[in-house]
Protein backbone atom coordinates (compact mmCIF):
# COMPACT_ATOMS: atom_id res chain seq x y z
CA UNK A 1 0.00 0.00 0.00
CA UNK A 2 2.76 2.45 0.87
CA UNK A 3 4.51 1.76 -2.42
CA UNK A 4 1.30 2.25 -4.42
CA UNK A 5 0.49 5.48 -2.60
CA UNK A 6 4.02 6.66 -3.34
CA UNK A 7 3.42 5.95 -7.02
CA UNK A 8 0.18 7.94 -6.89
CA UNK A 9 2.02 10.98 -5.56
CA UNK A 10 4.93 10.49 -7.95
CA UNK A 11 2.63 10.31 -10.99
CA UNK A 12 -0.04 12.74 -9.72
CA UNK A 13 -2.82 10.18 -10.09
CA UNK A 14 -5.73 10.95 -7.78
CA UNK A 15 -3.58 13.44 -5.86
CA UNK A 16 -1.45 16.44 -6.72
CA UNK A 17 1.96 15.37 -7.94
CA UNK A 18 4.41 15.67 -5.06
CA UNK A 19 7.80 13.96 -5.26
CA UNK A 20 8.56 14.68 -1.62
CA UNK A 21 5.36 12.98 -0.49
CA UNK A 22 6.05 10.10 -2.90
CA UNK A 23 9.44 9.61 -1.28
CA UNK A 24 7.88 9.59 2.17
CA UNK A 25 5.77 6.61 1.14
CA UNK A 26 8.62 4.92 -0.72
CA UNK A 27 10.72 5.26 2.45
CA UNK A 28 7.94 3.67 4.49
CA UNK A 29 7.60 0.84 1.97
CA UNK A 30 11.35 0.30 1.95
CA UNK A 31 11.47 0.21 5.75
CA UNK A 32 8.90 -2.60 5.51
CA UNK A 33 11.25 -4.46 3.14
CA UNK A 34 9.35 -3.70 -0.06
CA UNK A 35 12.01 -3.95 -2.74
CA UNK A 36 10.14 -1.70 -5.18
CA UNK A 37 9.88 1.06 -2.58
CA UNK A 38 13.64 0.86 -2.06
CA UNK A 39 14.28 0.87 -5.81
CA UNK A 40 12.03 3.87 -6.46
CA UNK A 41 13.56 5.78 -3.56
CA UNK A 42 16.98 5.04 -5.04
CA UNK A 43 15.79 6.48 -8.34
CA UNK A 44 14.54 9.61 -6.58
CA UNK A 45 17.98 10.18 -5.06
CA UNK A 46 19.69 9.37 -8.35
CA UNK A 47 17.51 11.84 -10.27
CA UNK A 48 17.15 14.42 -7.49
CA UNK A 49 13.35 14.30 -7.50
CA UNK A 50 11.92 15.51 -4.21
CA UNK A 51 15.36 15.22 -2.59
CA UNK A 52 18.84 16.56 -3.26
CA UNK A 53 20.59 14.45 -5.87
CA UNK A 54 22.88 12.03 -4.02
CA UNK A 55 24.37 9.05 -5.84
CA UNK A 56 25.72 7.56 -2.63
CA UNK A 57 22.26 7.59 -1.04
CA UNK A 58 20.76 6.21 -4.25
CA UNK A 59 23.21 3.31 -4.05
CA UNK A 60 22.22 2.61 -0.46
CA UNK A 61 18.62 2.09 -1.58
CA UNK A 62 19.62 0.16 -4.70
CA UNK A 63 21.70 -2.14 -2.52
CA UNK A 64 18.76 -2.78 -0.20
CA UNK A 65 16.48 -3.42 -3.19
CA UNK A 66 19.04 -5.86 -4.57
CA UNK A 67 19.30 -7.64 -1.22
CA UNK A 68 15.51 -8.04 -1.39
CA UNK A 69 15.84 -9.81 -4.78
CA UNK A 70 15.05 -6.83 -7.02
CA UNK A 71 16.92 -7.24 -10.30
CA UNK A 72 16.52 -3.58 -11.20
CA UNK A 73 18.18 -2.53 -7.95
CA UNK A 74 21.08 -4.88 -8.65
CA UNK A 75 21.38 -3.58 -12.21
CA UNK A 76 21.40 0.08 -11.18
CA UNK A 77 23.98 -0.67 -8.50
CA UNK A 78 26.06 -2.41 -11.16
CA UNK A 79 25.79 0.72 -13.29
CA UNK A 80 26.97 2.83 -10.37
CA UNK A 81 30.07 0.69 -9.95
CA UNK A 82 30.62 0.61 -13.71
CA UNK A 83 30.45 4.42 -13.97
CA UNK A 84 31.85 5.34 -10.55
CA UNK A 85 28.71 7.19 -9.45
CA UNK A 86 28.70 7.55 -5.67
CA UNK A 87 31.21 4.71 -5.34
CA UNK A 88 34.73 4.04 -6.54
CA UNK A 89 34.59 2.68 -10.08
CA UNK A 90 35.06 -1.09 -10.03
CA UNK A 91 34.10 -3.17 -13.04
CA UNK A 92 34.54 -6.46 -11.16
CA UNK A 93 31.96 -5.35 -8.60
CA UNK A 94 29.75 -4.05 -11.43
CA UNK A 95 29.92 -7.51 -13.01
CA UNK A 96 28.92 -9.10 -9.71
CA UNK A 97 25.79 -6.93 -9.46
CA UNK A 98 24.97 -7.42 -13.14
CA UNK A 99 25.19 -11.17 -12.46
CA UNK A 100 22.72 -10.85 -9.60
CA UNK A 101 20.38 -8.87 -11.86
CA UNK A 102 20.66 -11.66 -14.42
CA UNK A 103 19.92 -14.24 -11.70
CA UNK A 104 16.69 -12.31 -11.06
CA UNK A 105 15.81 -12.63 -14.79
CA UNK A 106 16.68 -9.08 -15.84
CA UNK A 107 17.90 -9.36 -19.42
CA UNK A 108 19.91 -6.12 -19.22
CA UNK A 109 21.86 -7.61 -16.33
CA UNK A 110 22.69 -10.70 -18.37
CA UNK A 111 23.82 -8.59 -21.32
CA UNK A 112 26.00 -6.31 -19.17
CA UNK A 113 27.47 -9.32 -17.33
CA UNK A 114 28.35 -10.98 -20.65
CA UNK A 115 29.91 -7.77 -21.97
CA UNK A 116 32.17 -7.39 -18.93
CA UNK A 117 32.99 -11.10 -18.99
CA UNK A 118 34.10 -10.77 -22.62
CA UNK A 119 36.35 -7.87 -21.58
CA UNK A 120 38.07 -10.10 -19.04
CA UNK A 121 36.40 -8.92 -15.85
Amino acid sequence: GCFNLGNSYYDGKGVNQDYGQANTYYEKACSLNDESGCFNLGNSYYDGKGVNQDYSQANTYYEKACSLNDGNGCFNLGNSYYNGEGVKQNKNTAKEYYGKACDYSLRQGCDSYSELNAQGY
